[in-house]
């Protein structure tokens, strides 16, 4: 027998690839509602049978209740020819295994619609937190890569010239007025080293943005100062704070790593303190801040890394907190 050689157009598995790709991408959210769905489905079945109970095992109970009054009457029971000692167990036996049965296939489609949706939920939340675990391995790999990489680029072009461009700095030339000796003014021009903005999720500046941050300098330490030891009070006595936790104490806006990277408590460990990273040496910008010069200040979050994952990390450390 010759066999038949069907093609599926191309478009055709393309769009069924496409579809497939789309539910794979969407499943835990489909699982999910699958899983709600059959929850409020077992639900109404089973309210739903329990009104078909006593219809269900009403013959069962009245064949019960006749076996009960012969056992409260002994000389009906020998009227009619029942042995109580001998039939009345096995017949309540019997009687009770068919009630069973019955409600078993009464309330069986609630109870397995129920677990289907137990199903559905719990195998959702398993794709979801496979694919965090990925994201944290992924994000941990990196960071690591981007470290190794920071220390082969020190390594090439030097420590100063590789932190120029970690930190953006580039020369910039500005024009200033200086007063002369005979009262005059003269512009000039100079070139001082500039900084941009780094985008890192444990990088933030304490500026005239917040409204914690005020034009006196000291003020502004003493309030980082103090911010520092209630976090780290919290820390040892709760176990855990997140990022977000301390940005919002500081009116620096929030982000979506902020509510998963913090810091735990770990007893085995010396240094468990909040540190904001104030007095990092290597930072120009903080530098000036702790000499009175700077109003602004580039905070440098010790975490510990992915709290909610347990992928935990020191970014940071004291005596370099942007690559060890």
């Amino acid at each position: 027998m010759k066999k038949l050689n069907i093609k599926v157009p191309a478009g055709v598995t393309r769009a069924f690839g496409k579809a497939t790709l789309e539910i794979k991408k969407h499943s835990p959210e489909i699982l999910m509602i699958a899983g709600i769905g059959c929850g409020i489905a077992s639900t109404v079945m089973a309210c739903y049978a329990t009104t078909k109970v006593e219809e269900t095992i009403a013959n069962e109970t009245e064949m019960l209740g006749k076996i009960h009054e012969y056992e409260e009457d002994p000389e009906r029971a020998e009227r009619v020819g029942y042995d109580i000692e001998k039939d009345a167990p096995k017949d309540k036996m019997a009687y009770y295994v068919r009630i069973m049965v019955k409600l078993i296939k009464l309330y069986g489609p609630a109870v397995a619609t129920g677990g289907i949706g137990i199903t559905c939920i719990l195998w959702g939340h398993k794709i979801i937190k496979g694919r965090n675990v990925a994201l944290a391995s992924a994000a941990a790999a990196m960071s690591e890569s981007l470290n190794k990489y920071r220390e082969r680029v020190r390594n090439a072009v030097g420590e100063e010239a590789e932190e120029d461009i970690w930190y953006d700095r580039h020369d910039e030339t500005v024009k200033t007025t200086v007063k002369n000796a005979d009262g005059t003014e003269t512009e000039v021009e100079k070139t001082v080293k500039k900084e941009g903005h780094i985008d890192h999720p444990t990088i933030k500046y304490f500026d005239n943005r917040s409204r914690e941050w005020h034009h006196d300098v000291e003020s502004n330490k003493f309030f980082l100062e103090c911010q520092q030891r209630v976090f780290t009070e919290r820390l040892r006595r709760r176990g855990y704070i997140f990022l977000n936790e301390v940005l919002e104490a500081l009116d620096i806006e929030k982000d979506a790593y902020g509510n998963q990277f913090g810091w735990v408590f770990d007893p085995s460990r010396m240094d468990n303190d909040v540190d904001f990273g104030i007095y990092v040496s290597d930072d120009p910008e903080n530098v000036d801040f702790i000499n009175g010069i700077g109003k602004s200040v580039r905070l440098h979050f010790n975490v510990d890394g992915d709290i909610l994952s347990n992928n935990l990390f020191r970014k940071f450390d004291q005596e370099h907190p942007v690559a060890k």
